[in-house]
């Protein structure tokens, strides 16, 4: 147990025991090593350089990842993540790992923990609470069912919850229609121009997507900015081949700037999960060349967002409809994903993930003061 030295390697304990904790598990998704190992390196910073890393293994049975920026601040008060947790069902484990950790962060000066975070919230966070035997698509929050009952025993609460909605796409645009026809008419005529969303305009435009980015989030729970090189690095050229460009929506605005957009990811688990007989790595995935073997496909309504000066103008919602019509063509299934409860796009979700045989995840992000 020490600080993270970004000058070393990770230990293959590290990736051990993840391995260990999902061996029986059909659904999981092997953990890129080549990856993690670049995101703890000292040539990759989701903190922009400040932050300070915090590692701890325990006999490839329990692993936990602290995380401290200076600078993070949550409701006025210095923050500590964790992540990067797995385990095995062991309380008595676990509590001496998170003792450790707490210790680590008052010295640090934070005043409450926040987990699971990896780094920051651009990186995947929040635990699964329910729907574990539907398994996950990329980037959803997966664990063991028994990973929540350790967070209250070790004394964490929920800070806040998450959704995903799934159904069958069918039949659900015709639904909405009556509302959404009037609301996108609207919006035609104000001067929003509504277009595919493709790899090619998301490279080209990629300063100008960052930039909105920032201004779509910033005000966000647990929200940190990240450099344009960490952007490029994480949402880049790999990010864009794996969007499906037929059915992800740009909105751009009178003023041809970027009013909003809504990122469509076909659901790749099937061909990536431990049980696939496909073997396709995560990290090679294209929407080009691998949606082709998805059968029955799911289509993931999974990164968008509006401008501020086009909140409240039902962008979101629309964005939502044309999402749900152009996916109609090619997908079985429709998604609105990982959505905070309290946050006002939950509201879509459930207008169109609402029907008999429609199901839903929950996540949640649990917190303890020091």
């Amino acid at each position: 147990m020490s600080e993270w030295n970004p000058a070393k390697q990770l230990p293959s304990s590290f990736f051990n025991v993840a391995k260990t904790v999902y061996a029986n598990d059909e659904h999981w998704v092997k953990e890129s090593e080549t990856q993690l190992q670049v995101l703890f390196s000292a040539e990759h910073s989701f903190f922009n350089g400040k932050n300070i890393t915090w590692l701890d293994i325990v006999d490839e049975s329990t692993r936990l990842a602290g995380f401290y920026n200076p600078d993070q601040l949550i409701d006025g008060k210095k923050v500590a993540y964790f992540g990067y947790w797995e385990t095995l069902n062991c309380f008595d484990t676990n509590k001496d790992v998170f003792d450790r950790f707490e210790s680590w962060s008052k010295q640090c000066g934070a005043e409450v923990i926040y987990g699971p975070i990896n780094f920051n919230t651009f990186g995947l966070y929040r635990l699964r609470l329910t729907g574990h035997q539907h398994g996950y698509f990329p980037g959803e929050p997966y664990n063991p069912e028994y990973y929540p009952k350790l967070m209250n025993q070790l004394g964490y609460d929920v800070s806040k919850r998450f959704y995903s909605w799934f159904g069958l796409q069918k039949g659900k645009v015709e639904c909405a229609a009556p509302m959404m026809e009037p609301a996108l008419k609207k919006l035609e005529e104000q001067g929003v121009i509504f277009c595919r969303l493709t790899p090619e305009y998301w490279l080209d435009n990629l300063p100008e997507i960052f930039q909105n980015v920032d201004e779509i989030f910033k005000d966000n729970f647990a929200y940190s900015g990240i450099s344009f090189d960490a952007f490029e690095k994480g949402f880049g050229r790999s990010f864009a081949s794996r969007f499906c460009p037929k059915s992800s929506v740009l909105a751009v605005g009178p003023d041809n700037k970027i009013a909003g957009f809504f990122v469509a990811f076909p659901d790749y688990s099937p061909l990536i999960k431990q049980s696939s007989a496909q073997k396709v790595s995560a990290a090679e995935l294209n929407c080009n060349e691998h949606f082709k073997f998805l059968k029955s496909p799911l289509a993931l309504g999974k990164s968008g967002g509006v401008s501020p000066a086009f909140r409240k103008s039902g962008l979101f919602s629309v964005m939502s409809y044309l999402m749900m019509q152009w996916i109609q063509d090619n997908y079985t299934y429709g998604a609105a994903t990982l959505v905070r409860a309290d946050n006002p796009s939950a509201r879509v979700g459930k207008m169109f993930f609402s029907q008999p045989g429609d199901w839903s995840h929950e996540y949640a992000l649990f917190t303890k003061d020091l």
